[in-house]
């Protein structure tokens, strides 16, 4: 955690040496920016050089404040399940954003918005193990300074939410729904969406936990169909991110603001018939399809490995707490250190 509040302060110290450079025109900054500052490209093009600098700041405090979402995540986890597994929760959010943060520096950036000869409209390539000062900026420090803070600020998402592949094809320029003109606002398909199908197909697949439903016979009104998610992801994401994605193709307009973001489309009730409203309904059916498959596979793997998948019978009664970590006790302040359990 201090190494990422380290990297957070020096990301924030390169975006605020924007405006202390010798600097070439607004539109040259542009030019070299927007192929390496993804998902920004339609914020730059309107900036003065006190606005860029404000902006960058802005991003970076941005993006602290996602990354203080993640333990957030953990109380709110670990207050829908069981006091058995409260620990096990919370080790699980920190080994999110520690070791999901390394392997997106190592290799998450450069595929969602790697701009070499081998990318293409599927997958970037390239700004593996990412750093600006190697990068071919022309020693500009502004478009360095912006670099880092965009770094960063996808890096907080992507200790969330695996949105490697998807956030390629919708905000890199040379993406395959980029192309088609599909509209990403907010992360609804490439965050949002990604996380709620992931969590329906693992739902499903992995089936309630013991006696979460009582007898078999026993129907509830808040849950006749007994789909256990303990903490309401696929309404809460999946859900909202198809409203999101389709309010997009109902209620988008032209306006000089967001010129960059719709391109030139207009919604439904706008005058732009289906065209665009069309094109979010395919863009929800690609993301929504390709995270099944990917969530799928990894199910599937885990579960054949010698890692497995769930716990067993036994494991899942005494609690994940004891079985992991050798834990065990009443609330989080309370446990004891125990000799490490052992399925004999």
């Amino acid at each position: 955690m201090h190494c990422l509040i380290a990297f957070i302060l020096f990301s924030l110290h390169k975006s605020l040496s924007v405006e202390a450079s010798t600097a070439s025109s607004m539109e040259d900054i542009y030019d070299k920016t927007k192929h390496h500052v993804p998902g920004n490209t339609h914020m730059l093009s309107n900036w003065s050089s006190q606005g860029m600098q404000d902006d960058a700041v802005w991003l970076v405090s941005s993006a602290f404040t996602i990354f203080t979402m993640t333990s957030g995540f953990g109380l709110l986890e670990s207050g829908r399940a069981s006091v058995k597994d409260e620990i096990n929760i919370m080790v699980k959010n920190c080994i999110d954003v520690i070791f999901g943060g390394l392997a997106y520096w190592m290799f998450g950036f450069g595929l969602s918005f790697g701009n070499s000869n081998f990318s293409n409209p599927y997958v970037g390539v390239g700004s593996f193990f990412f750093d600006p000062e190697r990068e071919e900026y022309d020693e500009d420090e502004k478009i360095k300074g912006w670099s880092y803070a965009s770094f960063i600020y996808q890096l907080s998402f992507c200790t969330m939410c695996t949105a490697i592949m998807s956030s390629h094809w919708v905000w890199a320029e040379d993406g395959i729904l980029y192309k088609t003109g599909a509209i990403d606002w907010g992360g609804c398909s490439a965050v949002h969406l990604v996380g709620g199908t992931t969590a329906l197909v693992s739902t499903l697949y992995l089936r309630p936990r013991q006696n979460r439903f009582g007898k078999k016979r026993t129907k509830t009104m808040s849950n006749p169909n007994k789909v256990d998610d303990p903490v309401g992801v696929i309404p809460v994401h999946f859900i909202a991110g198809c409203f999101g994605m389709l309010s997009a193709g109902i209620f988008a307009k032209i306006d000089e603001f967001n010129d960059e973001v719709t391109r030139g489309q207009n919604g439904l009730l706008y005058g732009g018939g289906f065209s665009l409203l069309g094109k979010q309904l395919l863009a929800i059916l690609a993301i929504s399809a390709w995270s099944a498959f990917a969530i799928l596979v990894l199910m599937v793997s885990l579960q054949k490995s010698p890692l497995g998948l769930r716990l067993t019978k036994y494991e899942e009664l005494i609690g994940a707490d004891l079985r992991e970590h050798g834990l065990h006790g009443v609330g989080v302040n309370q446990y004891l250190v125990e000799n490490k359990l052992t399925t004999e």
